[in-house]
């Protein structure tokens, strides 16, 4: 196994640079690739579904911002691969699922039993001092913004040079880094911006985890909630997505897929966003200093699916203390 400091270093080469890359990875190392790997070795890849070679997959995600209400900020991620009819199972979560977690009054049962026996994984992170992430004050935020978006666009330039019969499409998204960097400029939408690099990334990321152990990927899909990052540059989330998870997941070839996910668009996949948006937002209600939460909702997710789970449930933790960007893991357990 690559060793962190290393892998950091291969994915900067790769046009990966990120704050946030060093302290997940240290984290992964070590807490989390064990349980990932034996949950994939024993359940996904294991004799009751033998999914190693299933050639599609896909992400839907949530995300809980800015909610004064709420005691965290959260996204969700889900991995999902593509083993039934996309109709059928569509069918299913809206009969166990109707509506989302902020207009149902409690979980089914049925529910929760999904999300322990269907072969899904779930990542979540709790960030709290999302401000702070990026740097500490505004001109710092912006100088590692134009940074990130001038290094991914010298990469594009490069690629639009060696792959000529894809230059249109190059040209296309190298329009909407533009489009970012003038933002950047200008100071506008600099909040949209920093959900779009922690979303796209961190997704990105937790989808590597387990395509780098598929044999032969083909095709994955990314199918996020509708949200205001989907609206910057004409839903440029996509490019930065796929950017991040090409420089992630190098040597895979893989054909990817994406949904246009603004306020005004219609998400054909709704049912599949039910899943993380049922775990962000217990999340998002869940007071972890206090071990409160504020309806019993949260609690049938809570209890039934993530508390003792080690197996297809992560949660994480980013952070700043003393002046330093931190993650750790976040366990659950039920009460005595």
């Amino acid at each position: 196994m690559v060793d962190t400091k290393e892998l950091v270093r291969i994915l900067k080469e790769r046009g990966i640079s990120n704050p946030l890359l060093e302290v997940i990875e240290d984290t992964f190392n070590k807490s989390t690739n064990s349980d990932l790997n034996n949950y994939l070795n024993n359940f996904i890849f294991g004799p009751q579904f033998n999914l190693k070679c299933i050639s599609r997959w896909a992400c839907s995600s949530d995300y809980c911002f800015n909610d004064r209400n709420k005691s965290n900020n959260v996204m969700t991620f889900t991995l999902i691969p593509c083993i039934d009819d996309f109709n059928n199972l569509s069918k299913f979560l809206s009969k166990i699922a109707r509506v989302d977690i902020k207009k149902t009054k409690y979980v089914p049962k049925e529910f929760t039993d999904f999300l322990k026996t269907y072969p899904i994984i779930n990542f979540s992170f709790i960030i709290n001092d999302k401000k702070k992430i990026f740097g500490s004050e505004n001109n710092i935020v912006k100088g590692n913004f134009e940074n990130t978006f001038i290094f991914m666009k010298k990469q594009y330039v490069e690629w639009s040079k060696k792959q000529p019969n894809q230059r249109k499409y190059f040209n296309k998204t190298l329009k909407k880094i533009n489009c970012i960097l003038q933002l950047i400029k200008n100071s506008k939408k600099i909040k949209q911006i920093r959900y779009m690099l922690l979303v796209t990334f961190l997704g990105a990321y937790v989808s590597s985890k387990v395509l780098q152990q598929l044999k032969n990927i083909e095709l994955f899909g990314w199918f996020s909630d509708r949200d205001a990052i989907n609206e910057v540059c004409n839903n440029f989330s996509i490019e930065l997505f796929q950017y991040y998870l090409h420089g992630l997941v190098g040597g895979k070839n893989i054909t990817f897929v994406a949904s246009p996910a603004s306020s005004k668009d219609n998400a054909f996949y709704e049912e599949f966003v039910r899943i993380p948006d049922y775990i962000a937002g217990t999340l998002a209600d869940y007071n972890i200093q206090n071990n409160t939460i504020t309806k019993n909702k949260f609690n049938d997710i809570l209890t039934n699916y993530m508390a003792e789970n080690q197996d297809n449930n992560f949660i994480f933790r980013i952070f700043i203390q003393e002046n330093k960007l931190s993650c750790s893991r976040v366990t659950i357990h039920k009460k005595i």
